[in-house]
Protein backbone atom coordinates (compact mmCIF):
# COMPACT_ATOMS: atom_id res chain seq x y z
CA UNK A 1 0.00 0.00 0.00
CA UNK A 2 1.28 3.82 -1.00
CA UNK A 3 0.04 7.34 -0.43
CA UNK A 4 -2.12 8.88 -3.15
CA UNK A 5 0.01 11.91 -4.70
CA UNK A 6 -2.64 14.37 -3.99
CA UNK A 7 -5.05 14.76 -1.27
CA UNK A 8 -8.26 17.23 -1.57
CA UNK A 9 -9.46 18.43 1.97
CA UNK A 10 -12.86 20.40 1.74
CA UNK A 11 -15.95 20.94 3.61
CA UNK A 12 -18.20 23.65 4.82
CA UNK A 13 -16.72 26.68 6.58
CA UNK A 14 -15.84 26.59 10.48
CA UNK A 15 -15.75 22.90 10.55
CA UNK A 16 -11.88 22.72 11.01
CA UNK A 17 -10.98 21.90 7.20
CA UNK A 18 -7.36 24.05 7.80
CA UNK A 19 -6.84 21.94 10.69
CA UNK A 20 -7.54 18.68 9.54
CA UNK A 21 -5.38 19.62 6.21
CA UNK A 22 -2.23 20.33 8.29
CA UNK A 23 -3.07 17.48 10.46
CA UNK A 24 -3.12 15.18 7.35
CA UNK A 25 0.07 16.94 5.95
CA UNK A 26 2.12 16.23 9.62
CA UNK A 27 0.92 12.45 9.57
CA UNK A 28 1.64 11.69 6.26
CA UNK A 29 5.28 13.37 6.75
CA UNK A 30 5.80 11.70 9.71
CA UNK A 31 4.79 8.23 8.32
CA UNK A 32 6.84 9.10 4.80
CA UNK A 33 10.27 9.99 4.59
CA UNK A 34 11.19 9.48 1.31
CA UNK A 35 8.84 11.89 -0.28
CA UNK A 36 8.55 15.69 -0.32
CA UNK A 37 5.36 16.15 1.73
CA UNK A 38 3.70 19.92 0.55
CA UNK A 39 0.19 21.44 2.18
CA UNK A 40 -0.93 23.99 -0.10
CA UNK A 41 -3.99 26.42 0.63
CA UNK A 42 -6.34 27.35 -2.01
CA UNK A 43 -7.51 30.66 -0.04
CA UNK A 44 -3.91 31.99 0.39
CA UNK A 45 -4.35 33.30 3.86
CA UNK A 46 -2.87 30.36 6.01
CA UNK A 47 -1.14 30.83 9.45
CA UNK A 48 2.30 31.07 8.53
CA UNK A 49 3.43 30.73 12.11
CA UNK A 50 1.30 27.66 13.02
CA UNK A 51 2.54 26.08 9.90
CA UNK A 52 5.95 26.65 10.55
CA UNK A 53 5.98 25.44 14.14
CA UNK A 54 4.69 22.12 13.23
CA UNK A 55 7.37 21.81 10.10
CA UNK A 56 5.05 21.69 7.32
CA UNK A 57 6.61 22.34 3.88
CA UNK A 58 4.32 24.58 1.70
CA UNK A 59 3.84 25.45 -1.44
CA UNK A 60 4.02 29.17 -2.55
CA UNK A 61 1.67 30.09 -5.65
CA UNK A 62 -0.73 32.89 -7.07
CA UNK A 63 -3.34 32.71 -9.84
CA UNK A 64 -0.96 35.11 -11.92
CA UNK A 65 2.38 33.35 -11.26
CA UNK A 66 0.47 29.90 -12.30
CA UNK A 67 -0.90 31.65 -15.69
CA UNK A 68 2.25 33.26 -16.07
CA UNK A 69 4.73 29.84 -15.64
CA UNK A 70 1.33 28.12 -18.24
CA UNK A 71 2.04 30.36 -20.85
CA UNK A 72 5.43 30.13 -20.41
CA UNK A 73 5.36 26.28 -20.91
CA UNK A 74 3.61 26.69 -23.87
CA UNK A 75 5.25 29.50 -25.54
CA UNK A 76 8.71 28.17 -24.43
CA UNK A 77 9.42 31.63 -23.08
CA UNK A 78 9.61 33.07 -19.97
CA UNK A 79 9.95 36.51 -20.96
CA UNK A 80 7.31 36.45 -23.40
CA UNK A 81 4.80 34.99 -20.79
CA UNK A 82 5.46 38.13 -18.42
CA UNK A 83 4.52 40.57 -21.00
CA UNK A 84 1.36 38.91 -22.02
CA UNK A 85 0.19 38.78 -18.48
CA UNK A 86 1.10 42.28 -17.77
CA UNK A 87 -0.82 43.85 -20.25
CA UNK A 88 -4.07 45.59 -19.35
CA UNK A 89 -5.85 43.24 -21.92
CA UNK A 90 -4.71 40.17 -20.06
CA UNK A 91 -5.56 41.62 -16.85
CA UNK A 92 -8.86 42.48 -17.54
CA UNK A 93 -9.90 38.96 -19.27
CA UNK A 94 -8.46 37.35 -15.89
CA UNK A 95 -10.56 39.88 -13.99
CA UNK A 96 -13.67 38.48 -16.82
CA UNK A 97 -12.83 35.01 -16.58
CA UNK A 98 -11.78 34.11 -12.89
CA UNK A 99 -11.89 30.58 -13.43
CA UNK A 100 -9.68 30.35 -16.03
CA UNK A 101 -7.23 31.23 -13.07
CA UNK A 102 -8.17 28.81 -10.92
CA UNK A 103 -8.29 25.99 -14.28
CA UNK A 104 -4.70 26.31 -14.79
CA UNK A 105 -4.11 27.00 -10.56
CA UNK A 106 -5.70 23.48 -10.22
CA UNK A 107 -3.56 22.55 -12.95
CA UNK A 108 -0.24 23.83 -11.78
CA UNK A 109 -1.27 22.04 -8.44
CA UNK A 110 -1.98 18.37 -9.90
CA UNK A 111 2.00 19.05 -11.78
CA UNK A 112 3.03 19.24 -8.88
CA UNK A 113 1.75 16.26 -7.40
CA UNK A 114 2.25 14.56 -10.60
CA UNK A 115 6.05 14.46 -9.69
CA UNK A 116 6.45 10.87 -8.42
CA UNK A 117 8.76 12.67 -5.40
CA UNK A 118 6.20 14.26 -3.86
CA UNK A 119 2.44 14.38 -2.18
CA UNK A 120 0.56 17.14 -2.05
CA UNK A 121 -2.51 18.52 0.52
CA UNK A 122 -4.71 21.20 -0.71
CA UNK A 123 -6.63 23.32 2.01
CA UNK A 124 -9.41 23.29 -0.84
CA UNK A 125 -11.97 26.43 -0.97
CA UNK A 126 -15.68 25.44 0.99
CA UNK A 127 -17.36 23.31 -0.75
CA UNK A 128 -19.59 25.51 -3.02
CA UNK A 129 -16.43 27.13 -4.46
CA UNK A 130 -14.51 23.46 -4.53
CA UNK A 131 -17.28 22.44 -6.75
CA UNK A 132 -16.50 25.41 -9.01
CA UNK A 133 -12.99 24.83 -9.40
CA UNK A 134 -13.49 21.30 -10.30
CA UNK A 135 -15.87 22.26 -12.69
CA UNK A 136 -13.88 24.46 -14.82
CA UNK A 137 -12.30 21.80 -16.66
CA UNK A 138 -15.42 20.59 -18.15
CA UNK A 139 -16.26 24.37 -19.43
CA UNK A 140 -13.02 24.69 -20.76
CA UNK A 141 -12.83 21.13 -22.20
CA UNK A 142 -16.16 22.30 -23.68
CA UNK A 143 -14.97 25.51 -25.08
CA UNK A 144 -11.34 24.56 -26.18
CA UNK A 145 -12.59 20.67 -27.49
CA UNK A 146 -9.39 20.32 -29.30
CA UNK A 147 -5.90 21.23 -29.43
CA UNK A 148 -3.27 21.76 -26.26
CA UNK A 149 -5.20 23.04 -23.92
CA UNK A 150 -7.90 20.63 -24.42
CA UNK A 151 -5.56 18.18 -24.28
CA UNK A 152 -4.13 19.39 -20.56
CA UNK A 153 -7.20 19.21 -19.84
CA UNK A 154 -7.95 15.59 -20.37
CA UNK A 155 -4.60 15.04 -18.23
CA UNK A 156 -5.82 17.02 -15.39
CA UNK A 157 -9.46 15.24 -15.53
CA UNK A 158 -7.74 11.63 -15.82
CA UNK A 159 -5.87 12.55 -12.92
CA UNK A 160 -8.31 13.94 -10.40
CA UNK A 161 -10.59 10.84 -11.50
CA UNK A 162 -8.07 7.99 -10.87
CA UNK A 163 -8.51 7.21 -7.23
CA UNK A 164 -4.62 5.63 -7.57
CA UNK A 165 -3.81 9.34 -7.84
CA UNK A 166 -6.57 11.42 -5.84
CA UNK A 167 -8.36 11.55 -3.14
CA UNK A 168 -10.71 14.15 -1.70
CA UNK A 169 -11.50 14.68 1.54
CA UNK A 170 -14.89 15.56 3.11
CA UNK A 171 -14.58 17.05 6.62
CA UNK A 172 -17.87 17.99 8.79
CA UNK A 173 -18.62 18.34 12.51
CA UNK A 174 -22.15 17.52 13.83
CA UNK A 175 -24.54 20.40 13.52
CA UNK A 176 -27.28 19.76 11.12
CA UNK A 177 -25.99 21.89 8.32
CA UNK A 178 -22.70 20.58 7.86
CA UNK A 179 -23.50 17.06 7.96
CA UNK A 180 -25.83 17.96 5.45
CA UNK A 181 -23.73 19.75 3.33
CA UNK A 182 -20.64 17.20 3.94
CA UNK A 183 -23.16 14.35 2.61
CA UNK A 184 -24.54 16.50 -0.88
CA UNK A 185 -20.52 17.19 -1.38
CA UNK A 186 -19.56 14.03 -1.23
CA UNK A 187 -22.52 12.50 -3.60
CA UNK A 188 -21.84 15.07 -5.91
CA UNK A 189 -18.05 14.97 -6.12
CA UNK A 190 -18.57 10.97 -6.61
CA UNK A 191 -21.63 10.76 -8.73
CA UNK A 192 -21.09 13.67 -10.92
CA UNK A 193 -17.13 13.92 -11.01
CA UNK A 194 -16.62 10.37 -10.22
CA UNK A 195 -13.74 11.65 -7.36
CA UNK A 196 -12.66 9.20 -4.91
CA UNK A 197 -13.72 10.81 -1.55
CA UNK A 198 -13.99 9.81 2.31
CA UNK A 199 -15.79 11.79 5.03
CA UNK A 200 -14.41 12.92 8.23
CA UNK A 201 -16.67 14.12 11.36
CA UNK A 202 -14.43 15.71 13.60
CA UNK A 203 -15.52 16.90 17.13
CA UNK A 204 -18.14 14.04 18.14
CA UNK A 205 -18.54 14.12 21.59
CA UNK A 206 -20.49 10.90 21.45
CA UNK A 207 -16.35 9.94 21.83
CA UNK A 208 -15.39 11.89 24.48
CA UNK A 209 -14.84 10.15 27.49
CA UNK A 210 -16.61 12.89 30.14
CA UNK A 211 -17.50 12.02 33.69
CA UNK A 212 -20.74 10.32 34.64
CA UNK A 213 -21.12 12.02 37.63
CA UNK A 214 -19.87 15.59 36.86
CA UNK A 215 -20.99 16.23 33.28
CA UNK A 216 -22.20 19.75 32.60
CA UNK A 217 -26.09 19.16 31.48
CA UNK A 218 -24.83 21.46 28.70
CA UNK A 219 -22.61 18.87 27.14
CA UNK A 220 -25.40 16.26 27.96
CA UNK A 221 -27.53 18.17 25.84
CA UNK A 222 -24.82 18.92 23.19
CA UNK A 223 -24.58 14.62 23.18
CA UNK A 224 -27.56 13.60 22.87
CA UNK A 225 -28.49 16.02 20.42
CA UNK A 226 -25.59 14.48 18.37
CA UNK A 227 -26.41 11.03 18.78
CA UNK A 228 -29.88 12.56 17.22
CA UNK A 229 -28.72 13.99 14.25
CA UNK A 230 -26.59 11.11 13.42
CA UNK A 231 -29.41 8.61 13.99
CA UNK A 232 -31.80 10.96 11.43
CA UNK A 233 -28.76 11.44 8.47
CA UNK A 234 -27.62 7.45 8.99
CA UNK A 235 -24.53 9.38 7.63
CA UNK A 236 -21.48 5.98 7.20
CA UNK A 237 -18.41 8.29 8.10
CA UNK A 238 -15.33 6.57 7.11
CA UNK A 239 -13.24 8.15 10.49
CA UNK A 240 -14.73 10.33 13.01
CA UNK A 241 -12.75 12.18 16.00
CA UNK A 242 -13.99 13.23 19.64
CA UNK A 243 -13.44 16.78 20.47
CA UNK A 244 -10.03 17.91 20.47
CA UNK A 245 -9.06 19.92 23.48
CA UNK A 246 -6.18 21.46 23.47
CA UNK A 247 -4.30 25.09 24.73
CA UNK A 248 -3.42 26.16 21.28
CA UNK A 249 -4.16 24.91 17.59
CA UNK A 250 -0.82 23.65 17.27
CA UNK A 251 -1.61 21.11 19.96
CA UNK A 252 -4.67 20.94 17.97
CA UNK A 253 -3.44 19.74 15.39
CA UNK A 254 -0.67 17.42 16.92
CA UNK A 255 -3.30 15.39 18.54
CA UNK A 256 -5.48 15.47 15.59
CA UNK A 257 -2.40 13.75 13.76
CA UNK A 258 -1.65 11.65 16.53
CA UNK A 259 -4.80 9.60 15.99
CA UNK A 260 -4.95 10.66 11.65
CA UNK A 261 -1.55 8.25 12.43
CA UNK A 262 -3.61 5.53 13.95
CA UNK A 263 -5.93 5.45 10.78
CA UNK A 264 -3.00 5.84 7.78
CA UNK A 265 -4.56 2.80 5.93
CA UNK A 266 -7.71 4.81 4.52
CA UNK A 267 -5.46 7.11 2.68
CA UNK A 268 -3.48 4.69 0.77
CA UNK A 269 -4.07 2.51 -2.65
CA UNK A 270 -4.22 -0.96 -2.07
Amino acid sequence: MKFKDLYIVTGKGGVGKSLTSLALTKSISDLNHNKNVYYFSFEQNEDKELIKSLDINTVELTHLSSVQEYIARKLNSKTIAKWIVSTSFFKALFDMVPSFGQLIFLGHIIDLAKDEENIVIVDAPASGHLLSTIHSPKVFKDIFKIGPIANDIDKMHNFLTNKEHTQCVVVSIPTELAVEEGVELRTELADEYSISTIEILNCDLTLNKFPEDDTPDFIKVKIENQKQLQMKFQVKYDLHFPLIIAQNQEQQVKALSDLLIEKMDIFKTK
